[in-house]
């Protein structure tokens, strides 16, 4: 294996798990519903159930997520549109998922859902040109925000909420590491953005308050 991809994936393990890790022993799982009006452009994150995530989520002042993507509404289902590194049923890149797949209990430990407050038609239709235009794009195994050639998940979503006109970048801190080139934004940082407002979850019934043993 070529160097440069070792760096890579030493980066995804350590730094921002673009997938997700196994809840720890004894935590509560909350896997919510899918908000009945959910809007193109609400951001969805995920807490994952992969072991490179778990690496990635020790990281950090206890972060939440280790993953997010952007809602919009495709050929009349709601999709989510998210960069992800290769798995082994999927190849790696932007791809549009299925919500119910994104937020599926196999994996996803966690899940909340946040709305761009103020977001207006024209603003929204600009984001939502950027996401369907990003589809298929590389996945960024060097986390380099300033290439716009390949993405990891939280720089699709933030070069998605810029296209819409709008600043997240003011509002979001970055962390940085030896294997870093440049700063990088990890899926929590998105949480700090002000116009980001969370909409009401709902607990899947059967699942609320059920423990990993």
């Amino acid at each position: 294996m070529r160097p440069s991809l070792i760096a890579g994936f030493a980066i995804a393990a350590v730094v921002l798990a673009v997938c997700a890790a196994r809840a720890p022993a004894r935590e509560v799982v909350r896997v919510r519903l899918v908000p009945p009006d959910l809007e193109d452009g609400d951001l969805v994150f995920r807490r994952g159930l992969d072991a490179v995530s778990r690496i990635a989520l020790s990281y950090g002042p206890q972060p939440r997520f280790s993953h997010v993507g952007v809602a919009l509404r495709i050929d009349g289902s709601i999709r989510v549109v998210h960069a992800v590194p290769r798995d082994f049923d999927a190849p790696g890149g932007v791809r549009s998922d299925p919500i119910t797949r994104f937020v599926a209990t196999d994996r996803a430990a966690d899940v909340a859902y946040y709305r761009v407050n103020g977001l207006t038609n024209e603003q929204a239709e600009r984001l939502r040109r950027y996401l369907i235009g990003s589809i298929g794009a590389p996945f960024d195994y060097e986390f380099k925000y300033s290439d716009d050639a390949a993405v990891y998940c939280s720089e699709l979503v933030v070069k998605a909420l810029q296209a819409a006109g709008l600043n997240p970048m003011a509002d979001l801190p970055t962390v940085t590491g030896l294997t870093l080139s440049e700063p990088t934004i990890p899926p929590d940082a998105l949480l700090q953005f002000k116009l980001l407002k969370e909409l009401a979850p709902s607990s899947i019934p059967g699942l609320a308050g059920r423990s990993h043993d």
